[in-house]
């Protein structure tokens, strides 16, 4: 009902929503790149930018989501790979896969 009432499926909602999905996976794995490269302070710098940004909700879906069967095929396998990476979800303050 509330995503009737307050029309969430409106268009420009939910290209947003994918707009905000397709950033935060290309941030995610450019974290990767930046930890594997021992530049663990800019990657931090960038997921705390993602968590008070507007659509942090849609980095913590991700993060739910990461361990349920199909994750990659939602996720995209370079993302999914980045959130499992221990490092990152250290970053991220979530527990070990």
């Amino acid at each position: 009902m509330t995503i009737g009432i307050f029309g969430l499926n409106r268009g420009d909602l939910v290209q947003g929503r994918h707009n905000a999905f397709m950033t935060r996976g290309a941030v995610l794995c450019y974290v990767q790149l930046l930890v594997e490269q021992n530049r663990e302070d800019e990657g931090r710098q960038r997921l705390a930018a993602m968590r008070e940004e507007p659509h942090a909700s849609v980095l913590h879906a991700m993060v739910n989501v990461m361990d349920m069967d199909g994750a990659g095929d939602v996720l995209g396998r370079e993302v999914l790979n980045a959130l499992k990476d221990p490092r990152i979800r250290k970053m991220l303050n979530v527990g070990p896969n």
